[in-house]
């Protein structure tokens, strides 16, 4: 490799020639050229390298007819264009190439003379198609539009690139900003007579991330040979030296790197010990669309068998951590309906209100919303198919600033407002974006709460001890540390929706503006912390959920639309019931941004899953993989598969993410007809205060939470191995009915559900005041080993599930 290539600057056409017959046969090459100035008397720079190589051919100042019949016919002698650089417009056009021998699968491709509308479709084109641009020339005369000149090749490593054409100085600085803070590379950069750029970025990596290369523009010919010394002597040569312009106002453009092989990615993984079948399968998809980091949690039922962080980027990329949080884009639907059926279980509001009565809206002019679309729409509706408001809000920041006579960003009320004014769709079969951004701002508004994750945290995350759930942030300034790094696979620029000013910024990174997104894509979670939540959906009979929140949900989403077979959302995309049986369900969700995706499957008393990804499934292309078909969602089932056969009975992990063990349950606990307690009856039917054995006539099969406790749950009970009856936490002394007090030595912890705020499962069971005991007060007091009746003067309302 060059540590110090020859650079040439600003030399006549004849003397470049006789440049090329002397350096040519002494084994140099050509890194770089460039033809600019006057067509008639252009000026070449060049830079140049001793290096292996294959044969190579060079022409210089052919008019465009003449150079397209070289490039025909050295293309058909197996040579193909590798750099090419023009000046001039129409017919006093010129233009200059290097043609190398190539085999015939990296054969490149010429486009000539193209218009800078017909380039930006050449671009996407190209991209759609699996090529990548190789080098360019833009090419232009005083009072002529600019026009560019470009190579092609095939995108072989499937590098995402993008390349941009007529940008002034100002406006290329502003390019490279946002680029570069997205971690893209400027591979070339070249001008016009007029002082026009082309520029080209690839996000892959030259050395240290954002360091291996260092890019000027505008540099007059001090400026140039002042870089060149201050970067040689750091051991960066360059690769590309471009003079543009005519004149005084003759300008040049260099990059110059540190190494020119760009960096292998590495394959790593974080967390617990995994299965082969299941990495392999997650690495498998993320080299096939270029993904650099991934993260995967299992849950075998209730417990959390499997986390895995996962790399394939270059060595100094950070590690993805299994508690790495991603953006879940519309995963984050599921989190919003289970606030709302939260909010429905509790008798805040019920499923066929309506909007105008529990989130009355006026228009940007203080009118009332008229059409059917916002006046008959039900709570319930928010959440199902064929919702009729208009769903895309997301992008519309400046025309409802507009409406406002504000500046940006917007709020969540004005985004409401806005939305009040445009009309209602004819028919729809998606779940609708904007009914879910509505639906949470039910949620807030009952919680009184700011954000839809502070509205969730009392009653979902809390219960659930999960700590990684939140407001997706919109500004890279605003990441948090234990985010993972959003890629575009187009490298498409966009201005933020999150100033005023609104600066160029890479995609997903303020381009649409996340914080008000929350219900319908603008959550961010760590992949165990989001099946943590499918796990607990699982969790019967008792769910920190509440039992009523989740069966509701599971019914509405399971249940088909009127007149159609298409499921009813509820924030899944499918759910359907296995079977007959109401606690066994299968279902997933998906979400897209342009810069992640996110699936999860909720499979009950089975296998559930979350996996999150830092980019887009598009493989050699860039259209977004919707997952249709594909092969990891709707279900990953290489993972799912490898998870039965080698996880299904491992130990829960939980604990080890800050997050207890959700309870167990024990079965065959019995209500006593004659002392109205609770015994065991597993082992014998113990002692009753009316004497003899307690009567389990007429009771259901109770069953009681073991282990770990949850909000709402009193944890510490006993069972008393003499009387069989459930005693109170610390109160090992009460009145046992066998005689003296009870002995709850080498009794399980067990945990009761305590003043639920739901309506669930069976209450009044009382503890005593004298005995301590668990008693059903519904039908009287019972009788108390203390004497008397049960004594029930400070107990909670207790709740036990039988069946």
């Amino acid at each position: 490799m060059a540590v110090d290539p020859l650079i040439d600057y600003d030399w006549t056409f004849s003397d470049f020639v006789q440049r090329i017959k002397l350096l040519y046969p002494q084994g140099f090459r050509l890194l770089s050229l460039s033809m600019y100035g006057n067509p008639t008397q252009p000026l070449i720079s060049a830079v140049w390298d001793k290096r292996a190589g294959p044969p190579w051919k060079w022409y210089l100042g052919y008019a465009p007819a003449d150079f397209a019949r070289v490039n025909a016919t050295n293309v058909a002698s197996g040579f193909y264009p590798t750099l090419v650089s023009a000046a001039g417009s129409g017919a006093d056009m010129r233009i200059s190439g290097v043609f190398e021998q190539l085999p015939a699968d990296q054969a490149t491709e010429l486009t000539f003379d193209q218009d800078l509308g017909a380039f930006g479709a050449e671009v996407a084109d190209r991209a759609f198609r699996g090529w990548r641009i190789r080098t360019g020339t833009i090419h232009d005369a005083s009072g002529a539009a600019p026009r560019v000149t470009a190579i092609w090749e095939k995108n072989t490593g499937n590098v995402a690139w993008n390349a941009f054409a007529g940008l002034d100085h100002d406006e290329h600085q502003r390019y490279f900003e946002a680029e570069w803070s997205g971690w893209a590379r400027l591979a070339w950069v070249t001008g016009s007579t007029e002082g026009k750029l082309l520029a080209i970025y690839r996000d892959d990596q030259i050395g240290p991330i954002g360091q291996g290369f260092v890019a000027r523009h505008g540099l007059t010919r001090d400026g140039v040979l002042s870089e060149q010394k201050a970067w040689l002597g750091k051991g960066f040569h360059a690769v590309c030296f471009q003079g543009y312009g005519d004149g005084v106002d003759r300008r040049y453009a260099a990059i110059f790197v540190n190494n020119e092989k760009p960096v292998a990615r590495t394959a790593r993984t974080t967390g617990a010990p995994g299965v082969k079948e299941i990495d392999d399968a997650v690495f498998k998809a993320m080299k096939e669309s270029s993904i650099r980091g991934a993260a995967l949690a299992i849950a075998s039922g209730t417990r959390l068998v499997l986390a895995r962080g996962y790399t394939w980027a270059e060595p100094d990329y950070p590690d993805v951590q299994p508690s790495t949080v991603f953006r879940l884009a519309s995963g984050s639907k599921l989190l919003a309906a289970i606030g709302l059926h939260q909010l429905i279980a509790e008798g805040h509001v019920s499923g066929s209100d309506t909007l105008p009565d529990v989130l009355p809206l006026k228009t940007p002019a203080g009118g009332m919303p008229t059409h059917a679309a916002y006046v008959n729409c039900t709570v319930d509706h928010l959440l199902e198919y064929d919702n009729l408001l208009q769903p895309r809000y997301e992008g519309r920041g400046t025309e409802i600033a507009s409406a406002f006579q504000t500046t940006l960003p917007v709020t969540s009320a004005q985004i409401a407002s806005f939305m009040m004014t445009q009309p209602a769709l004819a028919s729809y079969d998606k779940l609708n974006d904007f009914a879910y951004f509505l639906a949470s701002e039910v949620v807030k508004k009952y919680r009184h709460a700011g954000s839809l994750a502070t509205a969730i945290a009392s009653r979902l995350l809390k219960p659930l001890s999960i700590a990684r759930i939140r407001t997706s942030r919109s500004l890279l300034a605003a990441q948090a540390p234990d985010e993972a790094r959003y890629h575009s696979r187009d490298l498409r620029l966009a201005k933020s929706v999150m100033s005023p000013g609104r600066p160029l910024v890479p995609r997903e990174y303020g381009d649409e503006h996340l914080e008000t997104m929350e219900g319908s894509g603008g959550l961010s979670a760590a992949a165990v912390d989001l099946v943590r939540v499918l796990a607990a959906m699982s969790a019967t009979p008792y769910t920190p959920l509440g039992r009523p929140t989740v069966d509701r949900l599971l019914d509405k989403a399971s249940a088909s639309m009127p007149g159609t077979n298409r499921p009813g959302g509820h924030g899944f995309d499918d759910l359907d019931r296995v079977g007959q049986q109401p606690s066994r369900y299968r279902g997933y969700k998906g979400g897209l941004l342009q810069t992640s995706q996110s699936g999860l499957v909720v499979h009950s008393q089975d296998i559930s899953y979350v996996i999150v990804w830092n980019g887009l499934h598009t493989k050699a292309n860039l259209t977004p993989d919707s997952g249709e078909g594909s092969e990891w969602y709707p279900f990953f089932n290489a993972v799912i598969n490898a998870a039965r056969t080698h996880l299904a009975n491992h130990a829960d992990l939980f604990p080890s993410f800050g997050m207890p063990s959700l309870p167990r349950t024990q079965a065959n606990w019995r209500w006593c007809r004659h002392c109205q307690g609770l015994f065991f009856a597993g082992d014998s039917r113990g002692v009753c205060p009316m004497g003899g054995p307690h009567e389990r006539t007429g009771s259901g099969d109770y069953h009681v939470m073991l282990g770990e406790a949850f909000a709402q749950v009193e944890s510490q009970w006993r069972r008393c191995g003499t009387c069989q009856g459930l005693i109170a936490p610390a109160h090992n002394k009460g009145a046992c009915p066998a005689g003296g007090t009870h002995d709850t030595t080498g009794s399980e912890d067990y945990g009761i559900l305590r003043n639920s705020p739901y309506d669930e499962h069976q209450g009044d069971w009382r503890r005593c005041a004298k005995c301590q005991g668990l008693f059903h007060a519904e039908h009287g007091l019972g009788r108390c080993p203390a004497g008397g009746s049960h004594d029930k003067a400070g107990s909670a309302n207790y709740r036990l599930a039988y069946v």
